[in-house]
């Protein structure tokens, strides 16, 4: 007996809680022009920050409440939970109105306000109503009917125009081979990239490049990490420089390629919310080494939308700008889910071309988009971006940056109006292994013969060898000799009768050596080029012109990407890349000079150095043996 009371005194006071805790919400809701949406439906939803699941004293209260109809006035009056009665804090209502035909639709942002006995919601909801039909959806009167055609595709005449009007279209002539489309040029010159993406819930970050066209060619790392991660912050290898403006959760990086080796970037992350976004951007090269010139934060935090803000930089004219936006807790936002960008642009009409969209909804949700503009018009620049619509939806612990290239590719497409013209090779696609396109032509070259055809239309050619050639050779195919070469002497060919043409072999002796060890550390600022060495050398007094082969090997410390360079103060020769591992790297290269020397000329050879980052020559080796950094110069006839 005693539980059954203790039961009933249970219900009874969670009855009451709840009726203390609903408040009277009345609205009569009118779209802009203040037409009434009678005998209207709805519902109302409960929002909780985190998509929570709302709660009165633990006990878990409907998401969802319908609305019991609109009368003839466009008024409720119905009973809901008082926000300030639910055990999570923030929570709020979204109401969705729909007129009495159900063709016009609208939902409000999260409204906070329903609270206390009573509240009257007419102004805030009614603010978000679309318009309804004038009259109920009854027409006007038609007076006249015109029609301006469609230049250059046809031209219109409209008969009786003002009872019953009759309209008929007439094909304009064009000339043949044309057709209506969009300046040339926006197929493939669209974009000149290749782009991979990679999601995961768990350490580490991992994401490999497509294939480089070019040694040199720029790569671009964006990844981003739920917003509840821990430490350690992503961090790939030293190849990869990282921006200034990186922080725990949103981070880029870049670098050049080494060869057409695909790139590769992997680091650990903490083992707290795992999950992570990341795009990997190749971006071709116009024939230069590209270089990333400025980056800059334009928006940080959460946003629906900015307009006109500025960077930290000037743009120079005809680079490229390479914009990101991202997104570390996309549960945050409102839908609660990731939100697509509508438009981004800037204030001198550069026209920005998306080159990838990556969404992760694992833990609090990860997105990004990146995009770019080429060719772009330079000078005092300011962005503005909006986000996909939703009401009461913002981009959540998100981040806008731009970037600034200098060497790439056309990104952006021509633009302007379609016209009627021909067809022309831009309009075609590149080929590819499972669709058609267009090709470049291919000269005729004496003894060579196409081997392949790549994704840029491109045919390879090579001259055949042996083993291309099918069958075996017979003696009576090859030529006959009747004599061999003997003693010091080499064949240089065959004569009409097929004999061999014997030559003496050429000697070389060295006239003048020179060793010289690096003489103390030279360090080398980033981006500067640098001389760390030189040596000066005297051609002999007679017997020439004389050529030099050079031979260096240094030793360094630090850097990121360089090269070494020999010279001779008027022609340069002998490049060699470096990419240090460990902080540790090395230059060395034997050459032949590119040009010869006359007698008792004094010559001084150089070794030159540039890196994209802070490095030091070293006199000797840091690694296992000490061994002296130094420059060799042979001269010969």
């Amino acid at each position: 007996m005693k539980r059954v009371l203790v039961a009933i005194l249970m219900v009874l006071s969670g009855a009451a809680a709840s009726r203390a805790q609903q408040t009277v919400v009345t609205a009569t809701i009118t779209d802009p022009r203040g037409t009434l949406y009678q005998f209207g439906t709805g519902f109302a939803t409960l929002v909780c920050p985190g998509n929570q699941q709302p709660t009165i004293r633990g006990s878990p209260v409907p998401r969802t409440v319908t609305i019991s109809g609109l009368d003839g006035f466009g008024t409720f009056v119905q009973k809901f939970f008082d926000v300030n009665g639910i055990d999570q804090i923030g929570c709020g209502y979204r109401f969705a109105i729909t007129d009495q035909t159900t063709v016009f639709s609208f939902s409000t942002a999260v409204l906070f306000t329903v609270t206390g006995a009573s509240v009257n919601l007419s102004t805030q909801i009614s603010a978000f109503a679309v318009l309804l039909p004038i009259n109920g959806g009854t027409g006007g009167t038609v007076t006249s009917v015109s029609n301006g055609g469609f230049a250059p595709l046809f031209t219109t005449n409209v008969a009786t125009p003002t009872t019953t009007p009759a309209i008929t279209y007439t094909a304009i002539s064009q000339s043949a081979n044309t057709f209506y489309a969009g300046p040339s040029g926006t197929a493939t010159d669209l974009l000149d990239i290749a782009v991979t993406t990679a999601t995961g819930t768990a350490s580490p970050i991992s994401i490999t490049s497509g294939t480089p066209v070019h040694s040199g060619d720029a790569a671009l790392l964006f990844t981003v990490r739920d917003g509840g991660g821990n430490a350690p912050n992503f961090t790939p290898d030293v190849s990869w420089t990282a921006s200034v403006n990186n922080n725990a959760t949103q981070e880029w990086f870049y670098k050049n390629v080494s060869g057409v080796t695909p790139a590769t970037a992997s680091g650990a992350i903490g083992t707290t919310s795992p999950n992570w976004s990341a795009a990997l951007v190749l971006l071709t090269s116009n024939g230069s080494a590209p270089v990333v010139t400025h980056d800059s934060v334009i928006q940080s935090g959460a946003w629906s939308s900015f307009t006109n803000l500025a960077i930290g930089f000037t743009p120079t004219a005809g680079r490229t700008l390479v914009a990101v936006i991202m997104s570390g807790q996309t549960s945050l936002s409102g839908l609660p889910g990731p939100l697509p960008v509508a438009t981004f642009t800037d204030s001198v009409g550069d026209v920005f071309v998306p080159l990838t969209y990556v969404v992760n909804n694992a833990g609090q949700g990860t997105q990004l988009t990146v995009l770019a503009a080429t060719n772009i018009v330079g000078g005092a620049t300011t962005f503005s971006n909006t986000i996909a619509a939703c009401s009461g939806c913002a981009l959540a612990n998100g981040i806008a940056a731009v970037f600034e290239v200098t060497n790439l590719a056309p990104i952006t497409p021509t633009f302007g109006p379609m016209t009627v013209r021909q067809i022309v090779g831009r309009d075609l696609p590149y080929p590819s292994p499972v669709s058609l396109g267009g090709v470049f032509t291919q000269p005729a070259i004496a003894n060579r013969f196409l081997t392949s055809l790549n994704t840029t239309g491109k045919f390879g050619i090579v001259q055949p060898a042996f083993t291309d050639l099918g069958g075996v050779a017979t003696g009576a195919q090859l030529p006959a000799t009747t004599s061999n070469c003997t003693g010091n002497t080499f064949a240089q060919g065959l004569n009409a009768g097929f004999t061999p043409i014997c030559t003496a072999a050429a000697t070389t002796t060295v006239q003048v050596f020179t060793n010289q060890n690096l003489a103390g550390d030279v360090a080398v600022s980033a981006n500067t080029l640098t001389t760390i060495d030189s040596v000066a050398v005297t051609m002999p007094a007679s017997g020439g012109p004389w050529r030099a082969q050079v031979t260096y090997n240094y030793f360094f410390s630090g850097g990121v990407n360089g090269e070494c360079t020999l010279s001779d103060g008027t022609t340069s020769w002998a490049q060699m890349e470096m990419q240090p591992l460990n902080n540790i790297g090395s230059c060395q290269d034997t050459a032949w000079s590119k040009t010869t020397y006359a007698n008792g000329a004094v010559v001084t050879f150089t070794v030159n150095v540039w890196d994209t980052g802070a490095t030091t020559a070293k006199a000797t080796s840091n690694f296992h043996t000490a061994v002296a950094s130094y420059i060799q110069v042979a001269i010969v006839k």
